[in-house]
């Protein structure tokens, strides 16, 4: 109206009035309104210092709309129009503003006036049900003294009158709104995890406790006078729950919703909440037995109340689908979150309270919770849904055996809980009932390792950095400490350690890693979110009680029993085979490992290769391998002595072996063994399988071989490894370590599960289905059931024995002798270690035969690759051990046809070294291949790389790769070794070249021989002689009877610091050259100095080796080994007296260690030294050098296809110096006119065979430069050996003479066999060049 009134055409006037009369009433508002404003400001201050008496309820806030700021015209506007607009607006809000403001003012009037009226209702009702419980004890009093035996019992109105009152106390008011802070819990509906708080119950939100103390002392009256002494009477009219039900759920529902509030209020008065465990037992279980309640025998007498009451009970707290009250997420909730006094689940001071971080009146809180869910759960018969979810909800809470008290823990592992439940059958406790349903209901993805899933992913709502720990780590944590509460080993079946089993397959890879800092871990919260924690220090320390030294040797003191098993019966039985090749190994005594080598060289295994036995046989399993009919008669028919396998004294028996006395050392140890015998232990099999299955895994995942696979390629492992999480160690962890030298030196484990491997025909057949089955990389140790119930099927169980025999005794190896095993049987008798290398290598074979495909290597589980890399470390140390002193023959360690095929497919030397490096026979395990194939691979290596370096002398016009120039050198005879130091050395790798020699003579003239390859076989013949001679200081000789060569400690003393050095290099190509060009030499080697030109010393030897450098010195170390007096007697320090040109010099062995004595707790490490400092560091520094310089010529992967007996036969040959005549007049040539059956022929030979080893080693240097034969024998010779015919009219015409280029004889035609012998020695003899051609 104010738009048309200014639009119309009034006169002025009217218009002034209209105007002065708008801003007197304008004026007049804004009065009114500046009154209003102060009243509403006045108000709102009252309310504010109003502060309520109780504590729990507070007055919400009603915040008011701001009034907002007045609409300011614009100065510059002037139409008149535009302004009365905008006053007009402004006037409105300013109505809206002060409408707002009055009704806040009255909302918040009438919500203090209600809080008071409330608060003192509350406070009246407090005060009169105080009163009328005091009257009803004090009545209650008065007729007990009058009838004592007869209880009182309130009427039902009573009852019900004070309940209802109670409730009303405990109410939430109206106007409290659910997400207050001053309520008991807070609301859980919430749809994202909330980081910063504290998950709450359900059932808590409609119970509002004003006053804790108060609360529950008024509950516990209420409780104790009325509902308790009617709730257990047996009429069922004075029963006031009875009562309650015939008109509904509702009171008894929210009674119970009270007691669990109060009970799950963190520091709750005790009194109470044991009030309340014993009213929830009654309503639950309809009875209740308890040392916390003064009435040990309450319950619900009345059978129409217990039908009645019992039944809604236990499904409000059992089923999760019709209550609020379901007891599994409140107990958890409350051990998770409501206990000690960072109410977290691991609290931080964990680590230095220890127990005492949790007080012990939450425990005891806790107690009454936990004892009504495990009373619950076991009353209700065979439930298995019920204990499987105590598992997965109570057993994985970080620290239960902390936050309950010993009596509740107690009910989990005590026997004698046992016979109170209904579904624990043979004494069973409940413990591993509660594993045992949880095993049968998720057998499925356990067996498909997913047990991770079944657990919770996320604590509560709340993610993981709130727990540092894994719920499998929680539970594998809880079930270790439970398991070492037990009062004995016996009570844990093989369910617990299935379960234990299940966990340890799945846990992170930092739970039992040795670690100086914290372990983290990236854990998932289930919806592909990772999240780094740092795990809880407490957790993983109750994580590796499963490994303490004295829990584990009383487990498998339990689960073996060698005389049940008959492991001594089974160990000495020997079937045929046995015999036989106990036979074969006899008639070899006394030959030494290398010419046991150079003997394999020469036989021709080829006409056994269409035959395949072994390839046949492996088909028929392996069970026809292990065990006879026979064996398995003695196995049943023989009992094992008392203490079998028992760890004994034999101090004495090793200082006898120390001193050189080996006889009746049988005798001795049986002796010793009878001493050491104890009583029977009970023994359980499949506990011992279950036992053996735990700890495979462990070793299996933190054992160092679980990562990679050895058998594959460096290529195939790092396409297998790229997008893997870390699942097992690279390197073994201190932890496997100690729990190896529990299981070797603490149990009988390594004979009783090789004894088990043999005897029992279902493992053998299993074995036999697994290898021909499923690759060795992909086994698995986690359980997997067949079939469900019975539990007596598990895959995979020989594989398990198998991989722990192997872990085992490959430990064991690293402490034992040659004497312990060839004369005391340790750890295994010899004809049974030739039963372990027969098995293991067919695991070794399987597992090359699927290293190429790659679908294996993706699926590869870390126990098939540990199995694999055990059985590879095994077989290897029992090779070296055979190359020392032998253990079989050695077509035993041989598998037929193998890579035949694969050599003959090559060609070049790329296929060659291709293969070489492709194969993982070659790389891992050529030891399967004969000795003679490998020489033959190694030749052609050698050759084809000698063809392409050197070319082929070929006069064929189409050859493509003629003969190159070779490197001109000259030598003078009488300085042969510095003329070559000086030409030869600066060559470096391209010694492979061809080399042309060029002799001077004494009197520097050139010798008129031309080199075709004879004068540089001869030069180098010559010079590895000189090098390689003791008396130039460079080496030394052995004391044992072989008289080998080992570098000098002392070379840089006689020769210069750098010089000496050089003079190595220098060795080294010399003998790298004389193996590139098929050069046989003198020098004999010793063991360990061929160990470091493999590149592989094993330092497990060292101090075998040490008696071939000193035996004094060793004998010494092994006196001390077996002491038993004070070592410190014996006034030994860490150091050693070194003898240099008559001067002694102290060395010490470690920093110090001139002053840091010998005593029986360091001795070990203190012979350990010793052996490495004159074994190992004393000639470190030489034999790098030497190593330097062969592997320029000789690559390091080539030399590895040979261990050290058949390294010496490639580079000294195949005889010891003794010619084989018949070898090599098999394989000579004949030209010229001579034949094999003509008179000089035949004379000559017979003249051969009578000279004596050294006169044939000059005769054959004289012939062909060599003195020794090729390592494949004279049928290798290239060119062959040949004899020429020289025809003679007298016999003193010609001596013989010889193209050493071509290997061959020329041979005058010789009157007599006398003047034929004498004409040839004396040529042979006379050591001159060319001057006699």
């Amino acid at each position: 109206m104010f738009a048309e009134e200014l639009s119309s055409n009034a006169s002025r006037k009217r218009q002034q009035e209209n105007r002065a009369r708008r801003r007197q009433l304008k004026n007049e508002k804004q009065k009114q309104d500046a009154k209003a404003t102060a009243a509403t400001a006045a108000t709102a201050a009252v309310v504010a210092t109003a502060t309520p008496t109780p504590a729990t309820i507070s007055t919400p806030v009603v915040t008011s709309t701001p009034t907002p700021p007045p609409i300011v015209a614009d100065a510059s506007e002037t139409s008149g129009k535009s302004a009365a607009v905008a006053n007009a607006l402004q006037q409105r809000q300013l109505r809206q503003t002060t409408q707002l403001q009055l009704k806040s003012s009255i909302k918040i009037q009438s919500l203090v006036r209600a809080y008071q009226s409330n608060f003192k209702l509350l406070q009246q009702h407090t005060t009169l049900l105080k009163k009328r419980l005091s009257d009803l004890s004090k009545l209650a009093t008065l007729i007990k003294k009058k009838n004592p035996d007869k209880p009182f019992v309130p009427p039902v109105a009573t009852t019900t009158a004070f309940t209802q009152q109670l409730l009303f106390l405990t109410k939430s008011i109206p106007y409290q709104r659910r997400n207050s802070t001053t309520s008991t819990t807070t609301s859980t509906n919430t749809k994202d995890d909330n980081k910063n708080s504290k998950p709450t119950q359900p059932y808590a939100q409609r119970v509002q406790l004003r006053g804790l103390e108060s609360s529950s002392q008024l509950f516990k009256q209420v409780l104790e006078t009325c509902v308790l002494p009617g709730l257990t009477n047996p009429d069922d009219t004075a029963n006031p729950v009875v009562q309650w039900l015939q008109q509904g759920t509702y009171r008894l529902s929210r009674l119970v919703h009270v007691a669990m509030t109060i009970a799950t209020t963190p520091h709750a008065p005790i009194a109470c909440v044991t009030t309340i465990g014993t009213f929830l037992r009654i309503l639950v279980l309809g009875k209740h037995s308890n040392n916390h309640t003064r009435n040990a025998n309450s319950s619900l007498t009345s059978q129409t109340a217990h039908a009645t009451i019992v039944p809604l009970c236990r499904t409000w707290f059992l089923d999760a689908n019709h209550s609020d009250l379901y007891l599994f997420p409140v107990v958890r909730h409350f051990l998770l979150w409501q206990m000690g006094s960072q109410q977290q689940p691991i609290p931080n001071n964990s680590m230095a309270l220890r127990e005492d971080c949790f007080s012990a009146k939450e425990r005891q809180q806790a107690d009454v919770l936990f004892q009504l869910l495990t009373t619950l759960v076991t009353s209700s018969g065979k439930s298995t849904p019920l204990q499987a979810r105590f598992v997965t909800e109570i057993l994985t809470i970080p620290l239960l055996t902390w936050k309950l008290s010993p009596k509740s823990v107690a009910q989990l592992v005590d026997t004698s809980n046992s016979n109170n439940n209904n579904n624990n059958n043979n004494n069973s406790i409940l413990l591993v009932s509660m594993m045992n349903a949880f095993l049968e209901l998720y057998q499925d993805p356990l067996g498909d390792g997913k047990i991770a899933m079944i657990l919770p992913q996320v604590q509560e709502g709340i993610m993981t950095n709130k727990c540092p720990a894994t719920n499998t780590q929680c539970l594998l944590a809880n079930c270790t400490t439970l398991g070492r509460l037990c009062p004995s080993t016996q009570s844990l079946t093989a369910t617990f350690f299935y379960l234990v089993a299940f966990l340890l397959d799945v846990v992170p890879l930092g739970t039992f890693l040795t670690r100086d800092s914290a372990a983290v871990e990236w854990v998932t919260d289930g919806k592909g979110h990772h999240t780094p924690i740092v795990l809880s220090p407490v957790i993983l320390e109750q994580c590796k009680l499963l490994l303490v030294e004295s829990y584990v040797r009383n487990l498998f003191a339990s689960a073996i029993d060698t005389n049940a098993l008959h492991t001594t019966a089974v160990l000495e039985a020997q079937t045929d085979k046995d015999k036989k090749h106990e036979t074969d190994f006899v008639s070899t005594a006394g030959a030494t490992a290398t010419a046991m080598a150079a003997k394999e060289a020469r036989v021709d295994r080829n006409r056994w290769l269409a035959s395949a036995k072994w390839a046949s046989k492996i088909k028929k399993g392996v069970s026809n391998m292990l065990t006879s009919s026979t064996e398995r008669r003695a196995s049943s028919t023989t009992t094992a002595p008392a203490g079998a396998g028992k760890l004994v004294e034999t101090s004495s028996v090793s200082r006898q072996l120390a001193s050189g006395n080996h006889t009746n050392v049988a005798k001795a140890v049986a002796a010793a063994s009878n001493e050491s015998s104890t009583d029977k232990r009970p023994y359980s099999p499949q506990l011992l399988f279950c036992l053996c299955r735990t700890y495979a895994i462990v070793l299996a995942r933190w054992g160092g071989g679980g990562k990679a696979d050895v058998i594959a390629t460096q290529q195939q492992q790092q396409s297998t490894t790229e997008h893997k999480n870390e699942i097992a160690t690279s390197r073994p962890d201190p932890c496997t370590m100690a729990l190896l030298n529990v299981l070797c030196f603490g149990t009988d484990l390594v004979r009783t599960t090789w004894a088990l491997l043999q005897s029992d025909k279902e493992l053998n057949a299993e074995l036999q289905a697994t290898m021909d089955k499923t690759a060795i990389q992909s086994l698995t140790a986690r359980p997997c059931f067949a079939t469900y119930p019975p539990r007596t099927k598990l895959s995979h169980d020989s594989a398990v024995l198998l991989y722990v025999f192997v872990a085992t005794i490959s430990h064991a190896l690293i402490i034992t002798d040659d004497v312990e095993i060839h004369e005391m049987g340790r750890p295994l008798p010899l004809h049974q270690l030739r039963r372990c290398i027969q098995l293991l290598k067919k695991v070794l074979i399987r597992a090359c035969e699927g290293s190429s495909s790659k679908q294996r290597h993706a699926s590869s589980n870390p126990f098939g690759l540990s199995l694999v890399a055990a059985s590879v470390k095994v077989m290897r140390d029992l090779y070296d051990r055979s190359a020392r002193r032998p253990l079989c023959v050695p077509k035993l360690w041989l598998v037929d046809n193998l890579m035949v095929k694969e050599i003959s497919n090559c060609k070049t030397h790329t296929d060659y070294v291709d293969l070489l490096h492709s194969s993982p026979v070659l790389r891992i395990c050529p030891f399967l291949v004969s000795f003679k194939r490998r020489l033959k691979l190694f030749e052609r290596i050698v050759t084809t790389s000698r063809i392409e370096m050197q070319g082929v002398n070929d006069a064929n016009p189409f050859n493509n790769n003629p003969l190159k120039p070779g490197i001109p050198v000259q030598i003078m005879r009488g300085r042969v070794l510095e003329d070559g130091l000086a030409t030869l050395n600066k060559l470096g790798r391209n010694l492979r070249q061809r080399i042309n020699v060029q002799y001077l003579n004494e009197a520097g003239a050139r010798e008129s021989g031309v080199d075709a390859g004879g004068l540089f076989k001869e030069f180098w013949t010559d010079l590895c002689a000189i090098a390689f001679n003791p008396n130039y200081a460079l080496f030394r000789v052995t004391e044992d009877e072989q008289n080998c060569l080992y570098p000098n400690p002392l070379s840089g003393s006689a020769h210069g610091a750098e010089t000496h050095i050089v003079l190595f290099e220098f060795l080294g190509r010399i003998l790298g050259k004389a193996l590139y060009e098929g050069i046989t030499i003198s020098p004999q080697f010793s063991h360990f100095f061929l160990s470091f030109l493999r590149g592989d010393y094993n330092y497990l030897h060292m101090l075998p080796d040490l008696g071939s450098v000193d035996k004094q010195l060793y004998t010494n170390l092994m006196f001390l080994k077996t002491y038993d007096g004070d070592a410190e007697d014996l006034c030994l320090t860490f150091s050693v007296a070194v003898d240099e040109f008559g001067g002694n010099k102290q060395i010490p062995l470690i920093p110090n260690g001139g002053n840091k004595e010998v005593t029986n707790s360091n001795k070990q490490h203190y012979i350990g030294l010793v052996a490495k400092y004159y074994v190992v560091d004393r000639v470190k520094e030489q034999s790098e050098a030497f190593t330097r310089g062969l592997w320029d010529v000789i690559d390091k992967s080539w030399l590895r296809l040979f261990n050290e007996p058949e390294l010496q036969v490639l580079i000294s040959g195949a005889t010891g110096g003794a010619l084989d005549v018949e070898d090599m007049r098999a394989h000579s040539r004949y030209i010229g006119g001579y034949t094999g059956i003509e008179t000089t022929i035949r004379r000559f030979w017979s003249v051969v065979a009578s000279l004596n080893t050294k006169q044939q080693a000059d005769l054959l240097r004289f012939v062909t430069s060599c003195e020794r034969p090729p390592p494949l024998g004279f049928a290798s010779m290239n060119p062959p050996f040949t004899i020429q015919r020289v025809g003679i009219m007298r016999d003193g015409d010609l001596l013989p003479t010889a193209s050493t280029c071509f290997n061959t004889l020329k041979l005058p035609t010789y009157s007599s066999e006398k003047v034929m012998k004498q004409r040839l020695i004396y040529a042979i003899e006379a050591g001159a060049g060319f001057e006699l051609t």
